[in-house]
């Protein structure tokens, strides 16, 4: 988003620690989640973002799960 943008190219330059901080504020952070605004600030994540590979729709998630359970019974099932 552009806050996110915005902190890279400061960070990228060189920039300061204060003007970081003024990018990913929690007032600005309390504004996404209060008023929708999706550009007011940074949301952070933890490392589970990586594993991340797409969005699937919740239909398409429980068929994977069925899926790889299936899999996984029966291969345990073989030994």
């Amino acid at each position: 988003n552009a806050a996110a943008k915005k902190c890279a190219e400061v960070e990228a330059r060189g920039g300061e620690l204060y003007e970081i901080l003024n990018i990913v504020a929690g007032t600005n952070t309390k504004r996404m989640y209060d008023d929708g605004d999706v550009d007011a600030g940074v949301i952070s994540c933890g490392q589970g973002v990586g594993l991340a590979h797409d969005i699937p729709t919740v239909k398409d998630l429980l068929d994977r799960i069925v899926n790889e359970a299936g899999k996984i019974a029966r291969s345990l099932a073989a030994n």
